[in-house]
Order: C-alpha cells, then structure tokens, then sequence
C-alpha cells in the first residue's frame, strides 16, 4: 500500500529547511536543488510540493513575515510599554533574530532583481507586509507624540526613517561582516534618544 503523505505538513518541513538556505544563498544564489539536498529529496519530488523556486520563496516570506507579525503584534499591543520602548524592541528583534536580518535581505534582493512586471500578485502582498510596519511605527509615534513621549514630528516621515534605518543597517552589517553587531544596533537606538521630549 502507497504511503499516505500529508501535503501541507511537507510543505511546512521543506519550508523550514528552505528558511536555512535561503538565509545562507540569498534568494539568487538558491536553486531548487540546494534545498531538496537538504530535505533529503529529489528535485523532482520538490516540483509535487512547489512548481518552482518563486513559489517556495514566496511561501518562505510569507512564513516568516507571519512569524515577524506575530512577535511585533506581542510588543506593539503590551499596554505597560510606552510607544519608545515599543520602537526599540521591535528595532532589536529585527536586527537580532537572524531570521528577520535574513528575510529583510532576501526580500531586499529579491525585489530589486526581479522585474516589476514578472511580480506575481502574491509577491506584491508580500512587499506590502512587509511595509505595514512603517505603519506601525506611524502608529507608535502618533501614541508617543499623544503621551509627550516624542517632540512633535512627522509621523509619516520619521517611520520611513526608522524603516530604512533597519534596512540599511542590515545591509550593511552583511556586506562588511561586521562581528559585533550590538555597536551597530546601539547607535541607531541611540537615534530614537533624539525624538524624545
């Protein structure tokens, strides 16, 4: 008798392995074949679970912008946290959880190298997750300018800051590989000291 194989569980084991090469490749240097090696499979077989290396990269970020969601969710709803701290531990968990630094990377690479056009709908709703964040650090600082936590800012234009203050800092650690990246993450926290009253 054939064996009965749970496609959505596989998905979510190939998924999981996926969440390793892609942080180590990046999403070009990736094939299908990197990760059916690791999943202890045939490429062939990886084609029943995924029809190609987009569909697996896209699961790979929606998986973990979920992951990401939910650990923000946790910090941005925390009633005994003022909007400051708020800011800076969700800065801290996208510049320390190595699988954030990896997918803000990934992301990053691949929309900068793949056509606008070639986009699928899904990807486009991935890229949009991803900058929802921007408004939660509009929100956070709309709530800490209310409680005379912050001077009086532009709120739209200080979470596009904060934003690009992770993205660049991810990036830049990566391309200088940079052992110590606590001194990194202490002077763009020290930035925020700026915004308070």
């Amino acid at each position: 008798m054939p064996k009965v194989v749970d496609v959505q569980k596989k998905k979510e084991e190939i998924i999981q392995k996926a969440i390793d090469i892609f942080s180590k490749l990046g999403y070009r240097r990736t094939n299908l074949g990197h990760i059916a090696k690791k999943c202890n499979m045939g490429r062939t077989t990886m084609y029943q679970y995924f029809k190609n290396k987009d569909q697996l990269f896209e699961s790979y970020v929606v998986y973990l912008i979920s992951c990401l969601q939910k650990d923000v969710g946790l910090v941005f709803s925390d009633k005994s946290s003022s909007s400051f701290k708020k800011i800076k531990s969700i800065i801290e968990i996208l510049l320390t959880k190595n699988e954030y630094k990896n997918l803000i990377l990934s992301l990053f690479e691949y929309l900068n190298h793949t056509d606008k056009a070639k986009r699928s709908t899904k990807t486009r709703e991935m890229e949009n997750k991803a900058l929802e964040l921007k408004y939660i650090f509009e929100k956070l600082l709309e709530e800490g300018m209310q409680n005379r936590e912050f001077k009086n800012i532009d709120t739209k234009a200080t979470s596009l800051a904060l934003f690009n203050i992770i993205e660049g800092a991810v990036l830049y650690v990566v391309n200088r590989k940079i052992a110590d990246f606590n001194e990194y993450i202490k002077s763009s926290l020290l930035l925020l000291d700026g915004l308070k009253i």
